[in-house]
């Protein structure tokens, strides 16, 4: 009698209704796999927007113009995120948040008495959480 290969994420994404054929051990490996991925897309998608570059499924767009280019800079404390607007990215409590601050674990700007999160260091800091499986 023949075993099936088995079931990797590759197999998922093109056919879905694969998801009956994967024994229940192998599951927790795929699903590390897939928050593996989500937070890489994650990291790239801040990455782009942090660059300049726009991006499309079919790959990067031209950049932006020199003037929008220069707009942007000028205008480089509107991409200051608040404490409210990470934990809102990361779904988690603003309290959270002012934690891992308190712990150095996030870097901040500080404005004046406004305390803000560079776009980088949040991508470092989700970069920094990325777990791979353990293969079982």
């Amino acid at each position: 009698m023949r075993s099936n290969p088995p079931v990797e994420l590759a197999d998922l994404l093109r056919d879905p209704a694969r998801v009956a054929e994967i024994p229940p051990e192998a599951i927790p490996g795929i699903l590390g796999d897939v928050e593996w991925l989500r937070a890489a897309l994650w990291a790239r998608m801040l990455t782009a927007r942090n660059n300049g570059q726009r991006e499309t499924p079919e790959g990067p767009l031209e950049p932006k113009s020199q003037e929008r280019q220069d707009k942007g800079r000028a205008s480089a404390a509107n991409s200051l995120l608040s404490v409210d607007a990470v934990a809102t990215q990361l779904a988690c409590k603003p309290s959270t948040v002012r934690k891992w601050i308190s712990r150095r674990r996030l870097p901040v700007v500080k404005v004046g008495r406004l305390v803000r999160v560079r776009p980088a260091d949040l991508e470092t800091l989700i970069a920094r959480g990325v777990r791979r499986a353990r293969a079982d």
